[in-house]
């Protein structure tokens, strides 16, 4: 009987053991990811400019032609395209916003208007610009004046983190434009309105608020860039210079703009204030966009080449045609998506 009992007790061990033997290594796959590049601008069509993305290279159009258009900025959430821009007619312009292909008019073309940036945060889409010489923050496509006087006024980029909306821009005071940070509807002068000032971009990273744009200096634009509202200026002032598009990655903060060189201008990238010439100064070029996805950083702008203006990608400082030359193009913002492969 205990001879059995063992017997029993070893064939039931040697069954468990088999069981688990026979079971397939269930070893769970590192996903695989991809970026999407998507880019926004627009190309000439005859007399008009068609407003354009362009995503991994592939042309989508988001106007026919029949109208001078420009897409400004773009964002991806999810499934869904959002880019701003705008449709000029004979006698004005008319502020768009895009979602996936479908339009929608923000402004009625009474004044001219114009939208420069697109920010989604939850349900609530941001759109940044002006109408009429006044800036204007477009939230689910209800207008707010961010200006209660008469003066002259942009609005050129908005950010939004948290409970906190911030838009920069400019506002004309005493003959001169001063570059302006609205947080929450709340003005803050960047600048001290001595001299010409504007503030052209705005990226939030915790409780650091960076904002770049220009001032002018002794006759010369100076590219500059404010975080939490103290200046650093990226040029020294001997030659006209821009910043257009801020983006910080960790530590590291990107600026692009553009800066003279006797009569052309050189597509610049600066990281944490060290100058990168995108391009060589023998053509006309300027870099409007900066994102960073991973360990490469993407600009997108424009350079001329055989009196024609053909929309650029830069990756890692490496370019990359959008168009081909035939007709005149730019491109003006650049957003990159990291997802699954096959996904």
């Amino acid at each position: 009987m205990k001879r059995t009992n063992l017997k029993t007790m070893a064939m039931c061990i040697i069954a468990v053991a088999g069981l688990f033997a026979c079971k397939p290594n269930n070893v769970t796959e590192e996903p695989k990811y991809e970026y999407d590049v998507y880019v926004a601008g627009n190309e000439y069509k005859e007399n008009n400019a068609v407003a354009k993305v362009w995503k991994n290279g592939e042309v989508i159009e988001l106007t026919d032609g029949s109208q001078h258009t420009v897409a400004n900025s773009l964002i991806v959430v999810g499934s869904d395209l959002y880019v701003a821009g705008e449709e000029k007619n004979e006698s004005s312009s008319i502020a768009k916003l895009w979602k996936n292909g479908k339009e929608t008019k923000l402004t009625n073309g009474t004044n001219e208007a114009y939208a420069l940036s697109v920010f989604v945060y939850g349900s609530d889409v941001y759109v940044a610009g002006w109408e009429g010489n006044k800036a204007i923050l477009w939230k689910n496509s209800e207008a707010t004046k961010l200006t209660v006087d008469n003066n002259d006024s942009g609005a050129t980029s908005v950010y939004v983190s948290g409970n906190d909306v911030y838009v920069v821009g400019y506002e004309e005071q005493e003959n001169k434009t001063v570059a302006m940070l609205w947080k929450n509807g709340q003005a803050t002068k960047l600048s001290d309105g001595n001299e010409n000032a504007e503030a052209e971009s705005i990226f939030v990273s915790g409780s650091d608020v960076y904002v770049v744009g220009y001032e002018e200096k002794d006759d010369k634009r100076v590219a500059m860039l404010w975080k939490n509202g103290k200046a650093t200026a990226l040029t020294d002032g001997k030659e006209d210079a821009y910043a257009r598009s801020v983006y910080v990655a960790g530590s590291d903060v990107y600026v692009a703009g553009n800066e003279y060189k006797g009569d052309n201008a050189l597509a610049m990238l600066w990281k944490n204030g060290e100058a990168i010439k995108l391009t060589d100064g023998k053509e006309y070029a300027r870099a409007y966009s900066v994102f960073v996805a991973g360990n490469d950083v993407y600009v997108a702008g424009y350079e001329k080449k055989e009196n024609v203006f053909v929309a650029m990608l830069w990756k890692n400082g490496e370019a990359t045609k959008l168009t081909d030359g035939k007709k005149s193009a730019g491109a003006y913002s650049v957003y990159v998506v990291k997802r699954e492969v096959g996904k």
